[in-house]
């Protein structure tokens, strides 16, 4: 599979990105900025920073509304996407092999846990997209 969220998302237009899905289901917006947030609250896990809010699955910006998200606009939307994706590699980059090994803060697992965790929710999310876009177009 050589599937990738640039191939997905390159040249959708905003009509595209905001329609939702049938069955009142979520439009490809909806999924890349629940994406971002994901990522984002990883990547503040990852970097210890406690003084941060805590994403989770009923507080944040875990779904946000489609009408917020029309308001950002698509085009920040996939900058955004593109942006975390950076600031996540750049962050692994910048740590030896070890730092997958140590514990999270506050939690049972290690960091590697969860840097494979976000990239499977990325994958998911990804055939979600995928799905969406057969029926949007």
């Amino acid at each position: 599979m050589d599937e990738t969220f640039s191939k997905k998302l390159d040249g959708l237009t905003d009509a595209e990105a905001f329609v939702p899905s049938p069955g009142n289901n979520h439009s490809v917006a909806e999924v890349v900025s629940h994406v971002i947030e994901w990522r984002n609250e990883i990547i503040r896990r990852l970097s210890e920073d406690s003084a941060e809010r805590r994403l989770t699955e009923d507080i944040g910006n875990n779904w946000m509304p489609l009408d917020q998200l029309q308001q950002i606009g698509w085009q920040q939307l996939y900058a955004d996407l593109k942006e975390s994706q950076q600031r996540l590699i750049s962050l692994l980059e910048s740590k030896d092999d070890n730092f997958l090994d140590e514990p999270l803060a506050d939690t049972e697992f290690n960091k590697e846990y969860f840097v494979a965790g976000i990239l499977h929710h990325d994958v998911y999310h990804l055939g979600q997209i995928g799905l969406i876009l057969k029926w949007v177009k």
